[in-house]
């Protein structure tokens, strides 16, 4: 079943629950009610209690959100990729204190309203786009999909790494990424007794082949394709380097500590952001600090407006230095993604839309 999320129901989804999405069913991917502008791309953004936003020029935007909460229930949106016109994001969650689990992905022609197209009882939080396909994981299986509605059961992807530890549990896929014909995957495991995480990583050839996982001592909390390789690193500073998206060799250390999303590709080079400072490489095994490293921002449009989030909400910049607050008409805490792209109404009548670097 395929649910609408539409401004118009703000008021019954307040009273209803925040666990409801949406009531009544259509048709996905229907065409949106503005007259299209040919060429004209939207910056699309979400996160925390089901914010979705939209804007045109980066600085103003129309947002509506499914809760005033920003907890990590099911009401969060944690991805979001843009491919040929439409726009797809995945989130969810819940459980323990938060209520009853729930996962989804949604899919968008216009970036402003929003088709509940995958709902299942845990988060989803993988969607790739692999260029001639979409791919994602639930349900312990890699699953793939051409249009983003009809979704076609690939190989295993069971968070299960070997030689377990007793009392192993709550494995999460925290980052991902695609590159010569694989994806690779990293998280952790949340190991009782408030234990510090175990790590892991791995890939598969597209979906096709099982997830193949190997063991690292902390959180992977950078992961990158860029170069016609894969790089990582772990919270402790581990570097990772991989060709093939299979097989992964540790090639050193940092020197330093990392947080989430701490790893880069952008022109060329991998930034790698730690507690000391930035280091930069062409290649993941060689590594120089850098004095004064770039904002790499979320998005950036063709006309060159670079737009930034994070809990703090949504910033934009024109010269890719300088970043000023967004206008934003409800609380934009905790946005998670911001991708730019060109509406399906709006693309070139061959159909084909320049992919933007994200």
């Amino acid at each position: 079943m395929i649910r609408p999320l539409s401004l118009h129901l703000a008021v019954a989804l307040a009273l209803m629950g925040p666990l409801l999405h949406a009531a009544q069913p259509s048709a996905a991917g229907a065409a949106p009610a503005d007259k299209p502008v040919p060429g004209q791309g939207v910056f699309v953004a979400v996160g925390y209690g089901g914010f979705r936003g939209w804007s045109i020029d980066g600085q103003n935007w129309t947002a509506e959100r499914w809760s005033d909460k920003n907890a990590d229930d099911c009401n969060v949106i944690f991805t979001l990729v843009y491919r040929a016109g439409v726009f797809y994001a995945a989130g969810g969650g819940g459980g323990g204190p938060f209520g009853p689990p729930k996962g989804f992905i949604l899919r968008s022609v216009d970036g402003k309203h929003w088709d509940e197209v995958v709902t299942n009882k845990w988060r989803v939080s993988v969607v790739i786009d692999l260029g001639d396909r979409l791919l994602s994981a639930f349900d312990d299986h890699f699953q793939l999909s051409a249009d983003g509605i009809t979704w076609k059961q690939a190989a295993e992807a069971k968070m299960i790494l070997p030689n377990a530890g007793p009392g192993w549990q709550n494995a999460y896929f925290r980052r991902w990424v695609a590159g010569n014909g694989a994806a690779v995957f990293a998280g952790d495991y949340a190991l009782p007794g408030n234990q510090p995480r175990i790590g892991w990583i791995g890939g598969s050839k597209d979906g096709d082949t099982p997830l193949a996982m190997t063991r690292e001592e902390a959180d992977v909390c950078g992961l990158d394709f860029g170069n016609k390789r894969f790089v990582a690193c772990t919270k402790t500073g581990a570097l990772i380097l991989s060709n093939d998206g299979l097989q992964f060799t540790l090639t050193g250390t940092s020197g330093d500590q990392h947080d989430d999303s701490c790893l880069h590709f952008r022109d060329g080079l991998f930034y790698l952001r730690g507690k000391k400072g930035v280091q930069t490489s062409s290649d993941g095994v060689h590594w120089m600090a850098v004095a004064n490293p770039p904002q790499l921002p979320k998005a950036v449009s063709p006309a060159g407006i670079a737009v930034d989030c994070g809990w703090g909400g949504i910033t934009w910049s024109t010269d890719g230095k300088s970043y000023r607050k967004a206008t934003v008409p409800i609380d934009q805490t905790g946005v998670c993604s911001i991708v730019y792209g060109i509406p399906l109404a709006n693309l070139p009548k061959d159909g084909k839309a320049k992919r933007t670097p994200q």
